[in-house]
């Protein structure tokens, strides 16, 4: 055998080439035909990271003649709301002025700051969540048809916040016209309560999985990125065999191999060295890292930058973030880029090649270092034109700036739940006091912001326990004494932990009286419902009668206050075995409108719901508990929910009715339902 050239030998030897896209005709043809269908539909590409979707989709796309609008959702920590949609509509629309908006396009305002002198006025606030946020969502599509998008695309919808989500859900039920729709997304990482479970479960969906590279395959991507030579079987299964054909493993194993010099060109076709000198590497990461190493200086400082901000970036702003002069930065740019670690976008903006890769190079960085990056890309973000809060908060904590942090975050969760998001808030907050950013008498203030209904299950509410246990030691004044305990009890009671809830109410209502009768109210029905406790019923009784006189004697309550009040007391009389309660049910006041309303007329039919079933009166129970899940999956009191599938569950099992028993089981289980059983257990041992 004649002695052959080994890649990486000579620096005259060519580099080597991104890999064209293989074996994937079919999977293109397939995809014509669903857009070139009559009427607008949805086209879903799916698959597991690397399989190959985004260059299928960018083939695609190179393909198709339609204005097409990209929005690709980063695997940031946080998602932002509606920001995939909101940055690929900021590219492809230079000016609004010129398009024919109605006065609708007046809520895009402050989604779109920069062009808030040319949309109309902003329109009159709605005090319900869910209007507000169907408004601004129907204002989005209009901006989208007055744009003459024709194609609209979602990459990496794993990733989306819910409202981008609600968006496509939106436009999906216009069948008749609007643009066409089409989604890559990962099902390994779709969270189970994600819209995107309901989006790709409609009729009418085509849908495409690229298959892995069988051995042919994997030889002429392989052949691709070496100038078009041959690759032997033997290596084509060696590596097919070493990744399972998954392309970017393929790619990034071909990298490290011929950046060893362990690829070999002999008569004519590439070859590995002795099987026994060869081994792939056990993970991408592995891969990526020793590839990092043979960079330069300045290519691997712009990798740690772009690493840290995340996502595609103008290079100016990679510049402000490493301490390098611009032209080591656009040298480093280029040898990255060179290298196939990054890649530049239509807007000459850079990031990285795969999202494997940024995450290994940021994992790698010593936690001095990242601190240090994610200083300097907050101070530069902090002088962009539109900041995003959520990108700030997330850049501060890192950086160990508790006051910064703390500051964006709040920004970040009041935007979140302006724009229907409450999950989205309960979990900037809640990161913000498991951090530590804000202490004392704070940690009250923030807890109060939290929409604790958007938990999603128990173990977040058990952290804020934590968190109100470690406040309620420090020097507090008696009011902040009386908030933080007062809190502490009602999270004790959500998770569970009723008698020691008890304790810590009771200490609470002196001081609540005194400040906040309202919340004193609150307080007392709590301590009036017999729930997980040993005490007696005049116990319970005394309490419910105490709240009755403050409420007659010292309060002007809000129409929800009032709701929240007459509701629990109808509950509290049925639990306790007084057949007033049903009367105190009936003469409930007419459903309101207000979100506060909203919740309260939820919640109320829940615990109503559960008291009918104590009485063994099942028809009443499924007609309250059916019409609160209806509210909390409108307004999204994701908590609420799930506790109501706990209980739905618990009467499916008591009337034999498993017609709905999937879909509760799973709620349920997010419910923490042991605690919620327990909880009825105790009920009804007062009741008999």
């Amino acid at each position: 055998m004649r002695a052959g050239k080994r890649a990486g030998a000579s620096a005259s030897w060519p580099g080597l080439s991104v890999p064209r896209l293989v074996d994937r005709e079919r999977d293109l043809a397939v995809l014509e035909q669903a857009l070139d269908d009559d009427l607008p539909g949805l086209v879903v590409i799916a698959g597991e990271a690397g399989v190959g979707k985004t260059r299928l989709l960018h083939e695609l796309l190179r393909r198709r003649r339609e204005r097409a609008l990209v929005a690709v959702c980063p695997a940031f920590r946080e998602p932002y709301t509606l920001g995939p949609i909101v940055e690929a509509v900021r590219r492809l629309v230079e000016d609004v002025a010129g398009l024919r908006l109605s006065g609708l396009a007046g809520a895009l305002r402050p989604v779109f700051p920069e062009w808030a002198d040319r949309l109309p006025a902003a329109p009159e606030a709605l005090p319900d969540v869910a209007a507000a946020r169907h408004r601004l969502l129907r204002a989005l599509v209009e901006l989208i048809d007055a744009a003459g998008v024709e194609l609209l695309v979602v990459e990496d919808a794993h990733w989306a916040d819910e409202t981008t989500l609600e968006l496509l859900l939106l436009l999906r039920a216009r069948p008749q016209r609007g643009p066409r729709l089409v989604v890559t997304y990962r099902p390994e990482d779709v969270r189970a309560e994600s819209l995107l479970r309901r989006l790709v479960a409609q009729g009418g969906v085509s849908r495409l999985e690229p298959e892995l590279l069988d051995t042919a395959g994997t030889a002429d991507l392989v052949s691709s990125m070496l100038g078009g030579e041959p690759v032997s079987a033997e290596f084509a299964e060696f590596l097919r065999r070493h990744t399972d054909g998954l392309p970017i493993a393929v790619e990034e194993c071909v990298r490290l191999l011929y950046d060893r010099a362990d690829l070999v060109c002999e008569d004519g076709a590439w070859l590995r060295r002795e099987v026994s000198e060869i081994d792939v590497p056990p993970s991408i990461r592995d891969a990526v890292l020793e590839r990092t190493s043979r960079l330069g200086t300045a290519a691997g400082a712009v990798l740690a930058a772009l690493a840290v901000l995340e996502g595609d970036r103008a290079p100016v702003l990679v510049a402000e973030v490493v301490d390098l002069a611009p032209h080591e930065v656009e040298s480093g740019l280029g040898e990255a880029v060179a290298a196939g670690l990054l890649q530049e976008d239509r807007g000459a903006r850079v990031g990285f090649r795969h999202v494997l890769a940024a995450r290994s190079v940021y994992h790698a960085l010593g936690a001095l270092e990242r601190g240090r990056l994610h200083r300097r890309a907050g101070a530069a973000l902090e002088r962009e034109p539109v900041r995003r809060a959520d990108e700030l908060a997330r850049h501060f904590r890192e950086a160990g700036e508790p006051h910064r942090w703390a500051m964006y975050a709040e920004q970040a969760a009041d935007h979140a739940i302006s724009s229907g998001d409450p999950r989205t808030a309960f979990r900037l907050l809640l990161d913000l006091l498991v951090g530590g950013a804000v202490r004392g008498a704070a940690v009250s203030r923030v807890v109060q912001r939290m929409p604790l209904y958007a938990a999603g299950g128990n173990e977040p509410l058990r952290e804020l326990v934590a968190v109100l246990r470690e406040s309620a030691a420090r020097e507090l004044t008696e009011p902040e004494r009386t908030e933080v305990t007062w809190q502490l009890a009602r999270l004790m009671f959500h998770v569970g932990d009723m008698e020691a809830a008890s304790v810590e109410m009771e200490r609470a209502v002196p001081g609540l009286v005194r400040d906040r009768p309202v919340a004193a109210v609150h307080a007392m029905m709590m301590l009036a419902r017999p729930l997980g406790t040993a005490r007696q019923a005049a116990y319970h009784r005394t309490w419910l009668e105490r709240a009755g006189r403050l409420v007659e004697t010292s309060l002007d309550p809000s129409p929800a206050e009032r709701l929240s009040f007459l509701v629990d007391r109808a509950a509290t009389l049925l639990v306790l075995g007084d057949a007033d309660g049903w009367a105190a049910a009936r003469d409930l006041p007419p459903a309101g409108r207000t979100p506060g309303e909203v919740l309260q007329r939820a919640r109320g039919l829940a615990n109503l719901g559960e008291s009918a079933m104590l009485w063994g009166r099942y028809a009443d129970a499924r007609r309250w508990l059916d019409t609160a899940v209806a509210l909390a999956e409108e307004h999204r009191h994701l908590r609420l929910r799930d506790l109501l599938g706990a209980t739905l569950a618990h009467l499916d099992w008591l009337t034999g009715d498993w017609t709905s028993a999937d879909r509760w089981t799973a709620a349920a289980l997010d419910a923490d339902e042991p605690a919620f059983a327990r909880r009825r257990t105790a009920a009804g041992r007062a009741l008999r």
